[in-house]
Formats: structure tokens, sequence, C-alpha cells
């Protein structure tokens, strides 16, 4: 379920740096979940400087946005973790100024959550009576 979606002005930003913020956030979000990396969605969304404001005036610098998704019950430290973990990744892979990133992170029910055309609720009720049904069967 794990989804970050970063808004930044791409034009400047050479393809490796790209790479490596989609590598490490990727890696970083998995490992503070304890979620499997291929459950991990990064994407990285062009905004054009010239089509941003910040303080009430055309952006002169980027000023980058990112926004998490997360399933409710999470705990807290988690998203402080992430928090600070896109923070820190945005101002290295891009050279951003810390104090210009703004983040924001979302909390969603499992039943508003869809994977492959099913709710995160009934996909985590049905890994839960399958690994039940394993360790009856183990006994």
């Amino acid at each position: 379920m794990p989804v970050l979606r970063v808004q930044l002005d791409t034009a400047g930003v050479d393809a490796t740096a790209i790479n490596r913020f989609l590598t490490r956030a990727s890696a970083g979000f998995a490992t503070v979940l304890g979620a499997p990396e291929s459950r991990v969605r990064v994407y990285i969304i062009h905004q054009s400087t010239a089509l941003s404001a910040v303080g009430g005036a055309i952006a002169k610098i980027d000023a980058p946005f990112f926004e998490f998704y997360l399933l409710a019950g999470r705990p807290p430290e988690h998203r402080t973790q992430l928090m600070a973990l896109f923070t820190d990744l945005i101002e290295d892979c891009f050279g951003t100024d810390r104090q210009l990133i703004r983040g924001l992170c979302y909390h969603a029910a499992p039943e508003d959550w869809c994977i492959a055309g099913s709710s995160a609720a009934a996909i985590r009720a049905a890994e839960i009576a399958d690994r039940k049904s394993a360790l009856e069967s183990r006994s």
C-alpha cells in the first residue's frame, strides 16, 4: 500500500539523481514499515517553478512538496520517521534547502484502499485466514 508522491521541478535534475531518489525512497519506505519493497510505489511529479508560488510570489527556486499514504493504524513513529526520511532524501538527492520542503501524511482506512480491485481490508482478512489455515494444517 505505501505510496509516495513528490512534486518538484525536474527540469534541471539529472536522471542519476532521480534514480537515486526513487531507489532510496522505495527502500527506506519498505524498511520503516517492515513491508516488502514490491508493495511500495514512489512517484516524482514534475511541477514547474514557473507555475508555482512560494510566499505569495512566483517561485524563483524549487520548493518541493511530498505526500505519502499509509493504511490507518500504523504507529505514529512510522509517520515521523518517514517525514524525516523523505525530507533528508529530497535535500540530499536534489540539493534542495530543507527549509523549503513541505510534506503531508494521509491515513487511509483499509476498506477505502484498493489493491488489484479488492479492498485492503478484504485482502488482509484473506491473508489472516490463510495463515490461520496453514497453522492449523501443521498441527
